[in-house]
């Protein structure tokens, strides 16, 4: 079933809220456009959640407005119908099996055969009797993403959905993703992990300290890269450095046997190792924090 209705435009309009007194969001603007995946990218705490929370009816915002094609999301039958949602914590009940789970979604929207093909793109038809207590996580999250995606939605909006996924999960969810934008609809994902991020976003908003800090088309952002090195004797560690620097990476940072390269892969500096002689205990790539993604303009 690769039929879909047109995708809603999606937008937040200067929403600002504030929890126990600490304000968690300030002005917040974004603008998410039929057909393309957005991301909001964003550490634990940025405001994330809340804002999504926000888009879906689930809180209200102090001001400001979130909309599906100018109207916020206030009426529920209107929502079950344009709106696949993957919330931050498990909506499926513990005691149910993952055929009864889609049943319940799926009533009044689907028919059986629907039911059961998305539990086989999911992966879960050979484990759809079972109860979902038993599950992994990202089996839990597997199934939670068969839901939102069941009826075709109009909009899809998902809350770190990565979580619990392995490399192969993560591979299909972006695939289901792009597919759905493919189709016309319309995405918003909020993650922290940046590389997925920009691996299969559009479009990225970074939400820091609930404001919008950046904000463009994935293919404007450029992740800086460091590696760390750990050379079998401190001795060479000013060969490994100079020759680092000559073959064009760095900056470079050492401390005694530890070494911190920017702007270089694992790969190039084994290179630079296997050339200028030194044996290596470790070479490690660096998770990347929001100061290593630049905006280029």
């Amino acid at each position: 079933m690769r039929t879909i209705t047109n995708g809603i435009r999606i937008a937040f309009a200067a929403v600002t809220k504030s929890l126990a007194g600490r304000q968690v969001l300030t002005g917040v603007d974004v603008a998410c456009a039929p057909g393309r995946l957005t991301v909001l990218l964003g550490h634990n705490g940025s405001g994330k959640s809340t804002a999504l929370g926000i888009l879906l009816g689930l809180t209200s915002a102090d001001s400001g407005s979130a909309t599906f094609g100018d109207r916020e999301l206030r009426d529920y039958a209107r929502a079950r119908r344009i709106v696949g949602a993957v919330l931050d914590r498990p909506t499926a009940a513990a005691g149910r099996t993952a055929a009864d789970h889609l049943r319940v979604v799926g009533h009044g929207l689907v028919d059986r055969a629907t039911q059961q093909e998305a539990l086989e793109r999911a992966g879960l038809a050979e484990v759809a009797g079972d109860r979902v207590g038993t599950y992994s996580l990202g089996m839990r999250q597997r199934l939670a993403v068969a839901a939102a995606t069941l009826h075709r939605p109009a909009s899809l909006v998902m809350d770190e959905p990565h979580n619990g996924l392995d490399p192969e999960g993560v591979g299909w969810l972006h695939d289901t993703l792009r597919e759905h934008c493919t189709d016309g609809g319309t995405a918003l994902v909020a993650t922290h992990r940046i590389r997925e991020a920009l691996d299969v976003a559009d479009d990225v908003v970074v939400l820091q300290d609930g404001e919008v800090a950046q904000s463009g088309p994935a293919r404007s952002f450029r992740l800086r890269s460091r590696v760390t090195v750990e050379v079998l004797s401190e001795a060479d560690t000013p060969t490994m450095v100079r020759g680092l620097s000559e073959g064009g990476c760095g900056p470079v940072e050492s401390e005694g046997s530890r070494i911190r390269v920017e702007g270089a892969d694992t790969a190039r500096v084994a290179a630079v190792a296997g050339n200028v002689g030194v044996p290596l205990v470790e070479v490690a790539q660096e998770e990347p924090t929001l100061t290593d993604l630049l905006l280029e303009g």
